[in-house]
């Protein structure tokens, strides 16, 4: 028998000025919610990024590094796991 141990999520409040893996973007917090509440159940520790700026979206990230360069490194790899559609975003 195998179990999945729960993840958790963080929702940000104010800009870390960290780069995030962000797997999905939604219109509203309650879609975004949900999406986060799927990969917590398959382990993973999903952050939720609030609008900002000139965009109505809310980001779903799985990833968060302290540099540009650190994050475009581990890229290619994270889009071979999470999808092609995965992107960066400093906030």
């Amino acid at each position: 028998m195998r179990y999945i141990v729960a993840g958790t999520t963080t929702m940000l409040s104010t800009a870390t000025g960290k780069t995030y893996l962000i797997v999905s973007s939604f219109i509203s917090e309650e879609l975004a919610r949900k999406h986060a509440d799927t990969l917590m159940a398959s382990g993973e520790n999903p952050s939720i990024i609030p609008p900002f700026g000139q965009s109505s979206q809310y980001r779903v990230a799985l990833f968060d590094y302290e540099s540009l360069d650190e994050a475009q490194a581990a890229l290619p790899q994270r889009r071979e796991e999470y999808g092609s559609d995965a992107w960066l975003l400093r906030y």
